[in-house]
């Protein structure tokens, strides 16, 4: 992403999904597996099957199984589509989260937020086929998210009425 069309990346990424993928299916197969058109799933279908609680099991590993390979493709386009798919279905989480941290270490919601989406990246990266591809994304972003208390003391603030962000409510 080049420009955030929010100050809200984690909106800015579901804006970026649902204008660069909106119109196109999600194929929850392994490469060289045989599927048909009518299996592949549109972009919410996909964004509630990847869910935590979603009903499908066997759908839900398949699909992460699938966001998790194609992300380290070595094909720049796949695996950024890829990349910016496991940050959409994963951001509901996410903004729960940052939010908490947020207030309980006084810090600007959006800098924790930041360090999420990195953190989500980077634990991406680091999943492999066979981990649970979501709970390592999460993890991670978690793990970033709350790594933000060491960042400059300086630029902390004491005010938590100043933390919330008013655009989302």
């Amino acid at each position: 992403m080049s420009l955030l069309p929010s100050a809200d990346v984690f909106r800015s990424i579901e804006l970026k999904v649902s204008q660069l993928l909106g119109g196109q299916l999600v194929c929850p197969h392994a490469p060289g597996e045989r599927c048909s058109v009518a299996e592949h799933l549109t972009l919410s279908e996909a964004k509630d099957a990847a869910a935590r609680d979603a009903t499908d099991v066997a759908l839900r590993d398949a699909l992460w199984r699938c966001v998790g390979r194609d992300a380290r493709s070595d094909l720049p386009s796949l695996a950024q589509r890829s990349q910016l798919l496991a940050l959409y279905f994963v951001v509901p989480y996410l903004r729960k989260s940052a939010g908490r941290v947020s207030r309980r270490l006084c810090v600007d919601v959006a800098e924790v937020r930041s360090a999420m989406v990195f953190g989500a990246l980077y634990g991406l990266a680091l999943a492999t086929d066979g981990d649970d591809v979501r709970d390592e994304i999460v993890r991670a972003a978690n793990a970033a998210g709350w790594a933000v208390e060491r960042a400059d003391p300086a630029e902390r603030t004491t005010d938590p009425h100043s933390l919330v962000d008013r655009a989302s409510r």
